[in-house]
Protein backbone atom coordinates (compact mmCIF):
# COMPACT_ATOMS: atom_id res chain seq x y z
CA UNK A 1 0.00 0.00 0.00
CA UNK A 2 2.77 2.55 0.99
CA UNK A 3 4.64 1.95 -2.98
CA UNK A 4 0.73 2.89 -3.88
CA UNK A 5 0.41 5.55 -2.11
CA UNK A 6 3.99 6.61 -3.24
CA UNK A 7 3.03 6.67 -6.81
CA UNK A 8 -0.12 8.49 -6.44
CA UNK A 9 1.67 11.10 -4.60
CA UNK A 10 3.85 11.41 -7.72
CA UNK A 11 1.71 11.54 -10.22
CA UNK A 12 -0.74 14.32 -7.91
CA UNK A 13 2.88 16.56 -7.50
CA UNK A 14 3.84 16.15 -10.87
CA UNK A 15 0.41 17.02 -12.77
CA UNK A 16 -0.57 19.87 -9.60
CA UNK A 17 0.37 22.63 -11.96
CA UNK A 18 -2.01 21.48 -14.50
CA UNK A 19 -5.31 20.97 -11.53
CA UNK A 20 -4.29 24.87 -10.51
CA UNK A 21 -4.39 26.17 -13.99
CA UNK A 22 -7.76 28.09 -14.54
CA UNK A 23 -7.17 27.88 -18.84
CA UNK A 24 -8.10 24.11 -18.40
CA UNK A 25 -11.51 22.92 -17.84
CA UNK A 26 -13.09 20.75 -14.93
CA UNK A 27 -14.09 18.58 -17.54
CA UNK A 28 -10.97 18.23 -19.07
CA UNK A 29 -9.22 17.82 -15.44
CA UNK A 30 -11.22 14.91 -15.03
CA UNK A 31 -10.43 13.38 -17.59
CA UNK A 32 -6.74 13.71 -16.99
CA UNK A 33 -7.39 12.50 -13.07
CA UNK A 34 -9.24 9.35 -14.91
CA UNK A 35 -6.40 8.89 -17.64
CA UNK A 36 -3.49 9.41 -15.48
CA UNK A 37 -4.11 8.83 -11.76
CA UNK A 38 -7.48 6.18 -11.14
CA UNK A 39 -5.16 3.74 -13.50
CA UNK A 40 -3.49 2.48 -10.83
CA UNK A 41 -6.22 0.60 -9.06
CA UNK A 42 -7.08 -3.25 -10.18
CA UNK A 43 -9.37 -5.43 -9.48
CA UNK A 44 -7.34 -8.27 -8.05
CA UNK A 45 -5.58 -6.14 -5.43
CA UNK A 46 -6.65 -7.47 -1.47
CA UNK A 47 -8.20 -4.54 -0.31
CA UNK A 48 -8.56 -3.79 3.36
CA UNK A 49 -10.25 -1.58 5.23
CA UNK A 50 -7.97 1.26 5.34
CA UNK A 51 -6.48 0.62 1.71
CA UNK A 52 -10.20 2.41 0.93
CA UNK A 53 -9.91 5.02 3.85
CA UNK A 54 -6.68 5.84 2.23
CA UNK A 55 -7.54 5.62 -1.51
CA UNK A 56 -10.90 7.69 -0.91
CA UNK A 57 -8.67 10.15 0.36
CA UNK A 58 -6.38 10.36 -2.41
CA UNK A 59 -9.34 10.83 -4.61
CA UNK A 60 -10.48 13.70 -2.61
CA UNK A 61 -8.05 15.74 -2.49
CA UNK A 62 -7.62 15.77 -6.06
CA UNK A 63 -11.58 16.50 -6.41
CA UNK A 64 -11.23 19.41 -4.15
CA UNK A 65 -7.91 20.88 -6.07
CA UNK A 66 -10.40 20.73 -9.44
CA UNK A 67 -13.48 21.45 -7.73
CA UNK A 68 -11.96 24.50 -5.65
CA UNK A 69 -13.35 25.96 -3.14
CA UNK A 70 -16.76 28.12 -2.94
CA UNK A 71 -17.50 31.31 -1.47
CA UNK A 72 -20.41 31.63 0.92
CA UNK A 73 -21.36 35.09 1.66
CA UNK A 74 -18.18 36.17 0.80
CA UNK A 75 -16.62 33.39 3.14
CA UNK A 76 -14.16 30.78 1.15
CA UNK A 77 -14.72 27.14 2.40
CA UNK A 78 -13.70 23.80 0.85
CA UNK A 79 -15.95 21.67 -1.14
CA UNK A 80 -17.10 18.93 1.80
CA UNK A 81 -17.46 15.11 0.27
CA UNK A 82 -21.12 15.05 -0.52
CA UNK A 83 -20.51 17.67 -2.76
CA UNK A 84 -17.70 16.43 -4.52
CA UNK A 85 -19.83 12.93 -4.95
CA UNK A 86 -22.42 15.35 -6.49
CA UNK A 87 -20.36 16.81 -8.48
CA UNK A 88 -17.79 13.91 -9.72
CA UNK A 89 -21.01 11.44 -10.09
CA UNK A 90 -19.12 7.99 -10.13
CA UNK A 91 -19.11 5.48 -8.44
CA UNK A 92 -17.44 6.13 -4.52
CA UNK A 93 -14.27 3.90 -4.32
CA UNK A 94 -15.98 1.94 -1.19
CA UNK A 95 -18.97 0.33 -3.77
CA UNK A 96 -16.15 -0.36 -6.40
CA UNK A 97 -15.10 -3.27 -3.93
Amino acid sequence: MKARIAAFNKCFYSLRQIFRSRAISKAVKIKIFKAMVKPEESETWAVSEMDIKIRGTEDRKILRRIYEPVAEQGIWRIRMNQELRELYKTTDIVSRY
